[in-house]
Formats: C-alpha cells, sequence, structure tokens
C-alpha cells in the first residue's frame, strides 16, 4: 500500500527542499539570491524590484504549467514540471514578502520625498517669479524709453 498523504507531502518537502538548494545554485549570484530574476526581468524591460522579478518568475513557472498543460498524469517528467512549480511557488512569496517591504519602505519615505519635491518646486516657483519681475521691469524700461523717444 502507498503513504498517506501526510507522509507523502513530508517527504515531497524533503525532496523540494533539494531542489530549492539545486535551483539557488543556478540563480542566485554571490549576494543576490534573486541574481537571474533580477537579471531576467532587467532584460525584459521590467524594473529590478520585487514586482519586476516576480513577473520574471511567472515567466519561469509558465514553461512547466505549460508543460504540465499539455501532458497527462503518466507524462514523462510530469513530476519533475510540478516540483519545479512549487519551488516557484515558494520563491514566488518570498517576492511577495519583498514587495510588502518595498511598498513600506517606499511609504516611510515618502513623506520626506515629498517635503523634498515640494521645498525644490517652491524654490523653483520664486526663481521663475524673479525672473518674471525683472522681466517686467526691464519690459517697464523699454515702454519708458519708447514713449521718452516719440
Amino acid at each position: 500500500m502507498s503513504k498517506g498523504l501526510s507522509e507523502f507531502i513530508y517527504g515531497q518537502i524533503d525532496e523540494l527542499e533539494g531542489l530549492f538548494k539545486k535551483k539557488h545554485e543556478q540563480y542566485s549570484s554571490g549576494a543576490d539570491e534573486l541574481a537571474n530574476f533580477r537579471r531576467g526581468a532587467l532584460l525584459n524591460g521590467r524594473g529590478d524590484d520585487a514586482e519586476g522579478m516576480f513577473e520574471e518568475l511567472k515567466a519561469y513557472a509558465a514553461k512547466h504549467i505549460a508543460f504540465v498543460y499539455t501532458h497527462d498524469i503518466h507524462g514523462d517528467k510530469i513530476t519533475e514540471s510540478l516540483k519545479d512549480i512549487a519551488v516557484y511557488s515558494l520563491i514566488g512569496l518570498y517576492m511577495a514578502e519583498l514587495a510588502k517591504q518595498e511598498d513600506e519602505e517606499t511609504y516611510s519615505l515618502g513623506p520626506c520625498v515629498d517635503s523634498a519635491l515640494i521645498a525644490a518646486a517652491n524654490k523653483s516657483i520664486k526663481a521663475f517669479r524673479n525672473l518674471q519681475n525683472e522681466l517686467n521691469s526691464g519690459n517697464s524700461v523699454q515702454k519708458s524709453n519708447e514713449e521718452e523717444a516719440k
């Protein structure tokens, strides 16, 4: 008789850990554990943030999902593709967590960035007004000179 569901799943989790370690070696580069996803995102015109890398991850997973859709349960390498999808799903969960952190950082930086932008805009407006005043003053002088010349 075959293993029960729980026993089978626990065994698969152990196998997935080994598969993840193998994939991790393939996809990471030194300190950047998401190097392949980051480079892929940049090559495809996306940002190298969690959102861009997640889109790249979906493209990686889509190949395996397409394979599963086009083969039956007895298909050659079907279990390999299902395991790859599981690993990509776990990496996707990590990217979702990164996206939350990036959103929180953006939000926490938001007021500072907003204040800096407002200050810069105010400075530009003031400089524009000063220039406009100088031009108006120059125009007034020119009009006066033209009237005296008449």
